[in-house]
């Protein structure tokens, strides 16, 4: 019997005698009482919420057997009650220090560090975090700890780092829209080192047109490409007609997946070689070509450490893909040029592809005790296509559709994602954790939480920045907004600002917050002096563009409550250590961090609760 069926059956008991005891010290989540030195793999995948797990896997979408496997063999809890607020940085440092924010110190995606200014904002991804995490506990007790992208643990400095890792790549160009005319192209010009014209044949001049591509970083260039795009007619029906165009480099072909097209550029410098890269394709074309649509793909590269395993990395999976473009597809959903939504389930698929392949890479060839993952496909799925009610700005029967079959590609892509994961480890002397951080919920509309500041004369504005001398200011990020005081304390003011919050409402009459607090002897420094929940369908802005009320440009969100089922994130385990068949009906993320000590055999991080 495990500790944990020990424990509930003498509350049960108690229960029944009406005796009053203390809560068992033991957490509810524990692993089998001889598990004391097992390897652990934890992924995190970000933005799974439990309610969305269920309905997928009722509908069907599970094909692949992974998460069957997962929660059949081992131990599952039907829902992680998440930290407030439920957003990914606060989630995963709870998650990774078994303490919640009010003592790690990442109190939202974005916030003001203690003692900074009106400008002074902070990413809860980099913030100092104010606990012990995992990785540091596991190293300081002699494991090895590997990390393959985990918020927070990006090699800023030693106490951000494993003994080696992958780290979370920003690209080094944004996407664009490239449009070519009739008179882009030309019939006489020859690349140099032309080998001829590609098959099959052209039955109209073939015609070529030439697009740079170009490697900057801070401003100077590294490395430059001249891809050209050569367009034939493959039809003998006596009419120009060009139907084919593909994508050259140096009189070649570009290897292609479907119709997206990888360019890349090793660079060296300091006796290292790093290979740049993006994927790219061509959106339409008309046989006229008088104008042909081409999406430019970000450009990236692969950062991690040692350079022996970065190399690996990119030797054997290939350049970082960039994860999928919200900014592209978000255009498209606006009437606008862009990526349809299933060219963005493409890059999708591609950026999980990449995490997963590293990751089991990484478990097949590197020494570790712990390996730290993530994937946050499911969550930037979410983010674009909770399309799901007539509220929402681009929300067609159309769009619905062809959301909801992205959100079910997402899903599946999950099952498989965790099937591919067991069978890259050793279940005999390796246990698979897998978590995630949130769920996500529709949203509608955006608020503009300085401008309520600005309007009822909290804040001045400055262009479309908080003036230096306002006395208030809001950093904000999903539904939070942590609103800080500058200057001397004014009870008068600050009561004030409570009642305007608690009151406000958008035109529609519904109420923006949900639950306005000041900040208490119990909140950490760098909690704002107001902290303000929004309902669900609204989602905090920083901004002093636009109006106070606007339609979002994108539809899932969250930082909400915990109180809300649809933030309640999940949590499943199986391997070396982990008690088969037990299913708990909800666990709190604080909990996981002891319960993966307990597997790897060490002490947990010191601030665990």
């Amino acid at each position: 019997m495990t500790r944990f069926r020990i424990a509930s059956l003498f509350i049960s008991v108690a229960f029944l005698t009406g005796c009053v005891v203390p809560r068992p010290t033991a957490p509810a989540l524990v692993p089998l009482e001889d598990a004391t030195d097992s390897r652990v793999v934890m992924i995190s995948f970000d933005g799974v919420g439990a309610d969305a797990l269920a309905r997928h896997v009722a509908a069907g979408d599970f094909t692949a057997g992974g998460y069957q496997a997962m929660t059949s063999t081992g131990t599952s809890a039907g829902r992680v009650i998440t930290v407030e607020p439920s957003l990914t940085a606060p989630a995963h440092i709870s998650i990774i220090t078994g303490a919640p924010p009010q003592v790690n110190g990442i109190v939202s995606n974005t916030f003001r560090t203690a003692g900074g200014d009106v400008s002074a904002w902070m990413s809860g991804f980099s913030a100092e975090i104010t606990a012990e995490t995992l990785w540091e506990a596991a190293r300081r007790q002699g494991k090895r700890v590997g990390i393959v992208t985990y918020p927070g643990a990006d090699a800023k400095t030693a106490r951000r780092s494993g003994d080696w890792g992958l780290i979370w790549t920003d690209p080094v160009t944004r996407s664009r829209i490239v449009k070519l005319k009739r008179s882009d192209f030309e019939s006489e010009w020859l690349p140099p080192g032309w080998r001829g014209e590609p098959d099959p044949q052209s039955f109209s001049p073939v015609l070529r047109a030439r697009v740079p591509w170009t490697v900057s970083v801070d401003g100077q260039e590294l490395a430059r490409r001249e891809i050209v795009f050569v367009a034939q007619d493959t039809t003998d029906d006596g009419r120009e007609n060009y139907d084919r165009i593909t994508a050259h480099h140096d009189g070649r072909p570009l290897p292609a997946q479907g119709a997206w097209f990888p360019v890349h550029a090793d660079v060296s410098a300091d006796q290292t070689t790093t290979r740049y890269g993006s994927w790219s394709r061509v959106l339409r074309a008309d046989s006229s070509l008088s104008e042909t649509v081409i999406y430019w793909g970000a450009i990236s590269r692969v950062e991690g450490y040692p350079e022996s395993y970065r190399r690996m990395i990119e030797t054997e999976v290939g350049f970082w893909p960039g994860d999928p473009d919200g900014w592209s597809v978000g255009q498209w959903l606006a009437g606008k040029d862009g990526i349809t939504p299933e060219i963005w389930s493409e890059q999708m698929l591609r950026f999980s592809d990449f995490l997963q392949s590293a990751t089991a890479l990484s478990i097949q060839k590197m020494p570790f005790d712990l390996l730290l993952g993530y994937d946050p496909t499911v969550d930037e799925t979410e983010h674009q296509f909770l399309l799901v009610n007539d509220l929402q700005a681009a929300s067609t029967p159309e769009n619905r559709q062809r959301a909801a079959a992205v959100r079910r590609l997402a899903y599946a892509n999950l099952d498989r994602s965790l099937n591919r994961l067991l069978s890259a480890i050793d279940r005999s002397d390796t246990a698979l954790v897998v978590v995630s951080d949130h769920g996500l919920s529709p949203i509608d509309t955006r608020v503009a939480v300085n401008k309520v500041l600005v309007d009822n004369g909290f804040a001045q504005q400055v262009d479309e920045r908080i003036a230096p001398q306002s006395r208030w200011a809001a950093f904000t990020s999903g539904h939070i907004a942590h609103i800080y005081r500058f200057g001397d304390a004014d009870e008068e003011e600050t009561v004030r600002l409570v009642t305007v919050l608690t009151a406000l409402r958008s035109p529609d009459g519904r109420p923006v917050f949900e639950k306005v607090q000041r900040k208490g002897p119990q909140d950490h420094a760098n909690s704002g002096d107001i902290v303000a929940y929004a309902w669900p369908p609204f989602a905090m802005s920083s901004s002093l563009r636009g109006e106070t009320f606007e339609k979002t440009d994108y539809y899932g969100q969250h930082g909400g409550l915990s109180t809300h089922p649809e933030f309640h994130a999940f949590f499943a385990a199986t391997g070396s250590g982990v008690a088969a068949g037990v299913q708990i009906p909800q666990i709190h993320q604080t909990e996981i961090a002891r319960y993966v000590s307990a597997l790897l055999g060490i002490e947990p991080p010191k601030q665990a609760r």
